[in-house]
């Protein structure tokens, strides 16, 4: 007994525990819930035939219900099964419960059973009683018939209002005996019998319809004539009784000849018609006398010219209007009336415009932190106003204005005032929005004290009216028709447009004096300006100016002694720069001089130590851009030494030469370098895997002197000159430029092709010739990589800018005066997305500066200003013919450019010259595999819209061999491609062609197998975060963080593409997790960082409020929330990641604009 009790209650604590338990009481309840509806729905006793038929239909889905519940029958007994194993006493109500659900099932088909019986006997007894009332019916029927054929006998028209209820009476009868007769049709079809035709009633009410409606009209008739002929006048429904008169004639014409063979009910109908004939004429006069605009002017005009004392009062009726005969006026009365209708419409009009204006308030809102507010909701009101004002005009030339003259003037005159007081308003606005937070700096208060003044007075204005009309709900039309308010909004005009001027023109002069501030905004150049007191506050604007700078050192007295590029290279400079009491264009004028300086001085002193440094070591003691144009000085130097001494054999001498110092180069970069190092290192393998290959190249055609074209067609660096007076000159063929010395920092190098080659031919032959460039071709074939590159191999600043359908040509113009001046390079991509009428005011501003180097002024008239022309001065365009919707160039503009046609480059070649730089001994065999892989891919695999095998690919997979090479230098090549190709290729494929991708691996790496990689602290801390998540850690899940994780190595941007659910957002916030822990357990390793996450969705807002949009009215730029997200990103000093979200579906339109 005392281990049942402990069984017992052991059964009871599991029970306890169980969450099945109170579902299956829940379940249990609501199944035995609709049992009893079913119950309750079957046992409904039927009325009639319908009710019957729609019980079957019920009873006919109760099979179908009984199923879906036996399935929870089912399950709540295997629960209380359950229960009974674990010696459970349930509840009474449970138990209770238990065995009435157990019963339902069989109560419910029981009840089906009966229920049929009961209906056949229900269906028998509703069919006798039908046919029983169909009986009654048809005598019915016979009863109306003689009733409609007794109607012919009635034409006294004393007894109109008894014969008037009668025929109202039959009327009604017939069309109940039609409602009968429609239901018993329908339940003869429910019974299955045949369906009686009632064709009877249909030609009972066809006789009765000329009875029915000659009598209602004419009873209608002789109760509302003596109504109108006796009510007040001013009462009379002039529209009613015009209705109602015409009906009753129209009714009674077709009664008229309907009833020639009925002569009691003709003469009946004839008399009445007669009278209403008699009546309608006056209709007219009716209508006009009326008129809701009549005054007092129109009846004394009336009654002048008519003779007749015409006045309503509360005494007329109609038959005054009669007793004066006033219908042999009628037509005098008529034009009274349109006068007056048309009056009163200018009346009514007026009265709503005025009505119109009294909700209408001004919308004041405080704006920001300057403690004012600005006007908003300004659409709303010129939207009115514009229809008011057209609406008033065209009043004000009506030949009906007379009585309203000087109202519709003063209404206009009001109008007008508060239509130029918004149109003030606006402008005082957009130009205080602009100008407020540049002056609110006491900077450029003190540089500009005379517009600081002006604006100042303008200010106290705003504040001022602004206070006045944010004083509670302030109606527009009150507040803005003050003449006196708009005379001071006008001279407010006036001041700021003098301040626009001043400010317009210290920019100018600004810019005049460092001409790089033309590729700045206004708000940055004055962001800038107003740190003049501190030089180091400029700081975070060097990138604005510099490509190459990020930074400068100051020392203690503040001078600049030397620049840092973004890559952390150090460059001193000759000598120092003091920017103290100068102003700031002045002393960023000495820093470009001081930064070429610095580049000049770097350059010839390597040059000059080349020959007395091993070249290894050579290539490690200077700047990254000093060691590869110096290297190609004495490239030029040795190769042309070669030709002259031993002609084409010295030429294959040299080209072993170059084979040598490239393997040389190859073992320095597998060992230690810093990352500086190893760029500047790659950067020159890959000038010299170009120069190796080009040697070759002449040595098999046979090239023996230095004049051959094989050799001039080469981009060859000379030192012309002393080294204090002397030069660095870039020549090819014909084309002969000067070296740049602008500073671009430790940057990679674009892999020289045969198709890069023919563009820089292109390109430096434009520039001799004074033109421009314009490399054209798909996306993704170096079009503006190629036209950077140039710029680096020259030394020029080249600005990249994106051009969309928003440019006009005054930006543009600002644009190319700061090029002209600064004598440096841009690059317009999609340049045939600007407008058509855009392009055309740009060609003619590259040709007057084009002329001008042509005939080497120094200085012409541009755009309203004087500006200075330096002969470095180039202008490259890119276009992607095959986009739709872009604009063809205009003649002129293309005769100013040379045209490129950019293919598909040969990625083989790209592939081995990159694996080359990185370290990789057999560079030709993996570029060749990496090719061949691709290549096999998009002929075998799906096409799918995110597969790309172009020269992004390319550059990726190389990116991820190149960063495994440094990890394991002594690794198997091949290996590392082969995980370079799985790593960057396997996240992007669908199930489907995996296994064809995997298949092509195994063919071209025949005995490679990728190792087992161990992934250490990341895999780990990544379980324990999956966890956290409330996520299971599957292999595959866990397979697909590790794949993003690879992936965000090699690649800046990337895509998660996949099904809603597919766990996309899941896999980016547990890696985002994972690194921020294994930051905080102080792991190493790449990208080990707390990451903020900026998220939007794109779809979900428009282009405006997602990259920013110009406000006409308020003049004031509103930064979108993508713009925003990048710059609190890109502002942050911290390690962490940040990463930007786009959670939505990508179309062209967003994707394209970023």
């Amino acid at each position: 007994m005392r281990g049942g009790f402990r069984e017992l209650r052991v059964g009871e604590a599991v029970l306890v525990e169980w969450e099945p338990r109170p579902r299956t009481g829940d379940n249990a309840t609501d199944a035995s819930g609709e049992f009893q509806k079913i119950m309750d729905r079957l046992s409904i006793e039927p009325q009639n035939i319908e009710a019957l038929t729609e019980l079957r239909d019920y009873k006919a889905q109760v099979p179908e219900k009984l199923i879906a519940l036996k399935k929870v029958i089912e399950e709540a007994m295997r629960n209380y099964a359950v229960c009974d194993e674990l010696c459970y006493k349930l509840p009474e109500a449970d138990f209770q419960l238990r065995w009435d659900l157990y019963s339902w099932p069989k109560k419910i088909t029981d009840e089906c059973v009966e229920l049929e019986e009961k209906c056949i006997r229900l269906e028998n007894k509703q069919q006798i009683e039908m046919e029983e009332a169909q009986a009654e019916f048809a005598e019915t029927l016979k009863y109306y018939q003689s009733e409609v054929d007794a109607l012919s006998q009635f034409h006294d028209l004393k007894l109109v209002d008894s014969i008037a209820l009668k025929v109202a009476t039959i009327k009604s009868n017939l069309s109940k005996a039609d409602d009968d007769a429609r239901l018993y049709n329908a339940r003869e079809s429910l019974f299955g019998k045949p369906v009686t035709d009632y064709s009877q009633l249909k030609e009972i009410q066809k006789k009765f319809e000329p009875y029915g409606a000659m009598w209602e009209s004419v009873d209608s008739w002789l109760k509302q004539h003596a109504a109108w002929l006796t009510d007040p006048f001013a009462e009379l429904d002039a529209e009613a009784v015009e209705s109602s008169a015409q009906t009753i004639l129209r009714t009674l014409k077709k009664c008229e000849k309907k009833f020639e063979s009925v002569p009691g009910c003709l003469d009946v109908t004839r008399t009445i018609l007669k009278d209403v004939s008699a009546f309608v004429p006056h209709v007219p006069l009716i209508i006009a006398l009326r008129q809701k605009g009549l005054r007092e002017r129109h009846w004394e005009a009336i009654s002048q010219r008519s003779g007749k004392k015409v006045q309503p009062d509360a005494d007329w009726t109609l038959q005054t209007v009669f007793d004066l005969q006033l219908q042999d006026d009628v037509d005098l009365i008529q034009k009274q009336s349109e006068v007056a209708g048309k009056e009163f419409s200018i009346e009514t009009s007026l009265d709503a415009m005025e009505r119109g204006w009294e909700p209408i308030t001004l919308q004041i809102e405080p704006y920001k932190e300057t403690g004012t507010s600005v006007l908003r909701g300004i659409d709303e009101y010129m939207a009115l106003l514009d229809e008011h004002i057209t609406t008033t005009q065209a009043m004000s030339f009506s030949a009906f204005k007379g009585p309203f003259e000087e109202r519709i003037d003063a209404w206009n005159e009001t109008l007008n005032t508060v239509s130029e007081m918004l149109d003030e308003w606006i402008a005082v606005q957009k130009n205080w929005l602009y100008l407020q937070p540049i002056f609110d700096s006491p900077d450029i208060n003190k540089q500009l004290p005379a517009e600081g003044k002006r604006f100042a007075t303008v200010d106290k204005h705003w504040r001022q009216t602004l206070g006045s009309a944010s004083s509670g709900q302030m109606p527009v039309i009150l507040f803005c028709n003050d003449p006196k308010l708009l005379v001071k909004f006008q001279e407010s005009n006036n001041l700021l447009d003098m301040v626009q001027k001043g400010l317009s023109d210290y920019l100018e002069t600004k810019r005049a004096g460092f001409s790089r501030f033309y590729f700045l905004s206004d708000g940055d150049l004055l962001e800038i300006l107003s740190e003049t007191k501190d030089p180091k506050m400029v700081q975070p604007h060097l990138r604005k100016c510099f490509e190459g700078i990020k930074s400068v050192k100051f020392d203690n007295s503040l001078c600049i002694s030397q620049m840092t590029s973004s890559e952390g290279e150090v460059v001193p400079f000759v000598t120092d720069i003091d920017p103290k009491g100068k102003n700031i264009e002045v002393w960023m004028v000495e820093l470009n001089l001081a930064m070429c300086a610095a580049v000049r001085d770097h350059m010839i002193r390597a040059v000059r130590a080349y020959p007395d440094v091993q070249r290894t070591r050579w290539m490690l003691d200077w700047p990254g851009q000093v060691v590869l144009n110096g290297s190609q000085v004495h490239w030029t130097l040795e190769t042309e030494k070669a030709l002259a001494e031993k002609g084409n054999q010295g030429v294959y001498d040299y080209y072993e030469q170059i084979k040598s110092q490239l393997a040389d180069m190859v073992v320095l970069i597998r060992t230690g370098l810093s990352s500086n190092q190893r760029t500047t290192v790659g950067a020159l393998a890959v000038i010299d895997v170009h120069a190796r290959d080009v040697m070759k190249a002449m040595a098999d055609a046979g090239v023996s002197e230095s004049t051959d074209f094989d050799w001039q067609s080469q981009m060859r660096f000379y030192w012309e000159g002393s080294d204090e007076d002397g030069d660095l000159w870039v020549k090819q063929v014909e084309s002969k430029r000067s070296y740049g010395y602008e500073y671009l920092g430790n940057s990679f190098r674009l892999v020289i092709t045969p198709l890069t080659d023919k563009c820089y031919l292109t390109l430096m032959g434009a520039l001799q010739m004074i033109l421009g460039g314009a490399p054209a071709g798909p996306a993704g074939t170096g079009k503006t990589e190629t036209t950077k590159d140039l710029a680096k191999a020259l030394a020029k600043q080249c600005v990249v800018f994106n051009c969309s359908d928003g440019l006009d040509f005054r930006a543009m113009g600002k644009f190319f005066k700061g090029l002209a001046s600064a004598g440096a390079w841009a690059c317009f991509d999609e340049f045939n997305r600007i407008n058509i009428e855009v392009l055309s005011v740009v060609g003619q501003q590259v040709m007057s500066i084009q002329l001008a180097i042509k005939g080497k002024v120094d200085k012409i008239e541009f755009e309203g200003s004087t500006i200075r022309v330096l002969p470095g001065f180039g202008v490259f365009i890119t276009m992607n013919p095959g986009y739709a919707g872009r604009s063809a160039l205009p003649d002129s503009l293309s005769a100013l450019f040379r045209p490129v046609a950019m293919m598909v480059p040969d990625y083989a070649l790209i592939g081995e010259i990159m694996f080359f730089a990185y370290g990789f001994a057999n560079g030709k065999e993996c570029g060749q595999k990496m090719v061949t892989t691709f290549r096999l891919c998009s002929e075998q695999c799906s096409s799918q819209p995110h597969y790309d095998y172009g020269m992004r690919a390319v550059k990726t997979v190389i990116t991820a061999a190149g960063n495994l090479k440094r990890k394991e230098p002594q690794a198997d090549e091949l290996v590392l491609l082969l995980r370079a190709l799985q790593d960057v290729n396997i996240p992007k494929f669908l199930d489907g062609d995996l296994p064809l991708f995997r298949g092509i691996i195994s063919d071209l790496f025949p005995g490679k197998k990728r190792p087992e990689l161990d992934y250490g602290a990341l895999v780990s801390v990544m379980q324990q975060t999956i966890d956290a998540h409330g996520l299971q850690p599957h292999p595959w899940f866990m397979g697909k963080v590790i794949e993003l994780y690879e992936m965000i190595v090699v690649r800046h941007g990337l895509m998660l593409v996949g099904p809603t659910g597919g766990g996309k957002s899941r896999n980016l916030h547990v890696l985002e997790d994972t690194l921020g822990q294994l930051k905080v357990l102080g792991e190493q390793g790449f990208a080990y960082e707390k990451v903020k996450i900026y998220q939007l969705n794109p779809k979900s807002i428009t282009m405006g409020q997602m990259y920013g949009e110009f406000d006409p009215n308020t003049r004031e730029w509103q930064d979108g929330i993508m713009s925003t997200m990048y710059r609190h990103a890109a502002a942050s000093t911290t390690s962490d990641r940040k990463w930007v979200m786009f959670d939505g579906p990508v179309d062209a339109i967003w994707i394209e604009n970023m």
